[in-house]
């Protein structure tokens, strides 16, 4: 095959290899632009809403830490109706969420890593915190929860709010909670949360999301991978090139012995 016919072959592959990793770099912004992840909601009068764990209804990435926490209006309870698939082994939790009175301390209500549809969880007072988290094996759905609040009387307003005041050496996350400084910048997401608020806000020299920050890591590598694949492309030249010209040489002299 002459020089010009491999850089074509080649030219051929690296627009191929090229094309895939565009699209690659696509699809990955799409499946990472819903990755919403906690929060601290407030609920008022008769409105609801959904929260629901990042990519839902499809598979929630591994090692996922979301925490919501919720505070209903004087004198009424917060409501989650929960739709859950979570993952189990043996007698082990692996993918779960638990739901508390408030806080990390408070008493559990509730937790399950099985398969769960329209149950419905309410909180003693006005305050509920659920917490999702998964490992780093198998994934499945995931979490969504729809919450309201229902009116319970002054029988409650003796109860008082669990969200803890962060100490002098602790981070106060968006969703109420409290973290260690240290873990400030740390490359994981301690606060249970991704958007802003949280522990991992502001971490850089660059203020980027969580999906941005992705997208720009997928676009880095496709680089990488493009140049490698020039760098690969001239060597091939090169050396085709170097070839012929020795060929050319050993022609000439050949017509020059005889």
């Amino acid at each position: 095959m002459s020089p010009m016919g491999s850089f074509v072959l080649t030219s051929s592959r690296l627009t191929s290899a090229f094309k895939d990793a565009v699209l690659l770099l696509l699809v990955c912004i799409q499946c990472t632009s819903s990755t919403n992840c906690g929060g601290y909601i407030v609920i008022h009068g008769q409105a609801s809403g959904v929260i629901a764990s990042p990519n839902y209804p499809n598979a929630y990435p591994n090692f996922t830490r979301c925490i919501w926490t919720f505070e209903a209006s004087t004198e009424y309870q917060v409501l989650l109706t929960i739709n859950f698939q979570g993952q189990q082994e043996g007698a082990v939790c692996n993918d779960y969420i638990e739901i508390r009175d408030g806080s990390a301390t408070s008493d559990v209500l509730f937790s399950s890593c099985g398969t769960l549809a329209a149950h419905n969880v309410t909180s003693t007072a006005r305050w509920l915190r659920i917490l999702f988290y998964s490992d780093g094996s198998v994934a499945a759905q995931g979490l969504q929860a729809t919450y309201s609040q229902i009116y319970a009387g002054s029988v409650i307003n003796n109860i008082s709010s669990p969200i803890p005041d962060c100490r002098s050496h602790e981070y106060r996350c968006s969703n109420k909670e409290c973290i260690s400084m240290s873990y400030r910048c740390d490359g994981y997401f301690d606060c249970g949360c991704a958007d802003g608020g949280c522990d991992e806000d502001g971490c850089g020299g660059i203020s980027m999301s969580y999906p941005a920050r992705i997208a720009m890591g997928i676009g880095i590598g496709i680089g990488m991978f493009v140049s490698v694949c020039m760098l690969a492309l001239f060597i091939e030249r090169r050396h085709n090139w170097a070839k012929l010209k020795r060929e050319k040489n050993e022609k000439m002299k050949n017509k020059r012995r005889r």
